[in-house]
């Protein structure tokens, strides 16, 4: 099994600054593979970095734009071990334009960012980005111990209230599209005395 994870967004070297991201490159790689300590790829052209790149990165495809730039992009919505492809991303992030980035969403609900610039890659971490909206992942947890008590499924009589425990949590946490609204048998019982 593994961690799930959601990327959107992409991250473009600018064509001028392509082959030096590739001789970079070729360094990140001698210092993270196991490598002859002759090997000495080409990196004297964009089409040769960017197949370099893609040789090496599982999870994101590099291509070369019309303008001679290379983009990385995430071409599957869901992938796993996103841990192995940092160091390619630590490698290039000096390269990339600034501000551009990706954007994680984990099984849980977490949320983070990479966002690239001279220095390289930065991870900035859901709280500050989301704010509140961090109550996620607590709510995941409580409506999944909701749904499988004891670590299974109830039984049919029982799923009613582990309906109404769902949607108690969801009310509380401050989470969600229904976070904080008034409970429908409130607004039922106000329709009803409006009606007498």
């Amino acid at each position: 099994m593994g961690y799930d994870i959601n990327a959107c967004g992409s991250a473009t070297i600018p064509a001028d600054k392509v082959l030096e991201a590739g001789r970079a490159f070729v360094i990140a790689v001698r210092a993270h593979e196991d490598t002859d300590k002759d090997w000495s790829p080409d990196v004297t052209t964009p089409k040769a970095v960017c197949a370099l790149i893609g040789h090496h990165s599982e999870l994101f495809a590099p291509s070369i734009e019309a303008d001679g730039s290379l983009l990385m992009s995430n071409p599957d919505d869901y992938f796993r071990r996103l841990d192995e492809e940092e160091w390619i991303f630590e490698a290039l992030g000096p390269f990339f334009d600034e501000g551009s980035g990706f954007e994680f969403t984990g099984e849980d609900g977490a949320k983070w960012l990479w966002e690239f610039n001279a220095n390289g890659v930065k991870e900035v971490d859901s709280a500050l980005v989301y704010g509140p909206y961090i109550a996620a992942p607590s709510a995941v947890k409580l409506i999944v111990a909701a749904l499988y008590p004891d670590g299974k499924l109830p039984v049919d009589e029982d799923q009613g209230a582990v309906l109404d425990s769902i949607r108690n949590i969801i009310t509380e946490s401050g989470f969600g599209p229904f976070a904080g609204l008034t409970p429908l048998a409130t607004l039922a019982e106000t329709a009803e005395g409006e009606e007498s």
